[in-house]
């Protein structure tokens, strides 16, 4: 029992500064699905990228543990998207806050109903912007892959510019301009495309609405005769489905690309959303 005491306090240290099979110094890490995407894309193949949030866990809800942050003080950075949707950020200590990245600083920030909109990803050439920041972060600390960095932003902002037009050119052909979401994440994406967010909840998805918005969002679903509420995986859809019942509409699932399955991407998340809009706007 005495030689447990003495060795518990060394294999918590141990566990804490991360020294096990994982090599920090080559990793870069991101605090949750976008940041990860538009971090993959410029880093390429020169260093391992891992999201903070673990699949299945609401970015607005997720904390930081102790050994989380001992493995980002020992990696070569960390790439957050800013606008208090990371919550901990501001209690990291110094040795991670120097070695970290911002990714919306630049972007012009919207406000919904008098709060700063963190979703800046959900609009693509914000995310150019965002990878922007990025590349220019790994280009002053890892000066030399420059080159390689400077190139995957230019690859990566062609392809997120093509996205846009497609994005874009579906929103035109769109007769319905009003969606229904769960919370109002959508406002970046329907500032670009013409569209207008009704949203159940506010910016955080845990900001319930009351009974007369309810009220208010089933008068807006009869009056401009929509035919789709959208929900998202990571949230509860007790409320959508109520107002679906009552106004007799489907429920479909639409992504605020806080996370995404095997296989997709921002790319394609993007495009399965606007198909989804779509196709409710013909219904």
């Amino acid at each position: 029992m005495k030689i447990w005491h003495k060795i518990t306090p060394f294999v918590l240290l141990f566990s804490l500064m991360g020294c096990n099979q994982i090599d920090s110094s080559r990793v870069v890490y991101a605090s949750f699905y976008p940041i990860y995407d538009f971090t993959s894309r410029i880093v390429g193949n020169l260093y391992k990228v891992e999201s903070l949030t673990p699949p299945g866990t609401e970015p607005h809800d997720f904390e930081l543990s102790p050994k989380k942050i001992a493995r980002i003080i020992d990696s070569k950075g960390l790439i957050v998207n800013g606008i208090n949707i990371e919550s901990w950020v501001d209690d990291l200590p110094k040795e991670v806050k120097n070695k970290t990245c911002v990714v919306s600083d630049g972007v012009e920030i919207r406000k919904t109903n008098g709060q700063d909109d963190p979703h800046i990803w959900l609009n693509p050439l914000n995310a150019v912007k965002e990878m922007e920041n990025i590349a220019n972060f790994m280009c002053q600390i890892d000066e030399n892959n420059q080159t390689t960095y400077l190139a995957n932003l230019a690859n990566a902002t062609a392809s997120f510019v093509e996205l846009d037009n497609e994005l874009m050119a579906i929103a035109n052909s769109m007769t319905q301009r009003n969606i229904v979401v769960a919370h109002a994440a959508y406002g970046y994406m329907c500032d670009r495309y013409g569209l207008n967010q009704i949203s159940i909840n506010g910016i955080e998805p845990d900001q319930e609405p009351t009974a007369q918005t309810i009220e208010n969002i089933i008068d807006a679903v009869n009056e401009y005769h929509i035919t789709t509420i959208f929900t998202e995986e990571l949230i509860s859809s007790d409320i959508a489905d109520f107002i679906s019942k009552q106004c007799h509409i489907k429920v479909e699932v639409l992504s605020p690309l806080e996370e995404a399955e095997d296989g997709e991407d921002y790319i394609s998340v993007m495009k399965e959303n606007f198909q989804k809009i779509k196709e409710a706007s013909n219904d």
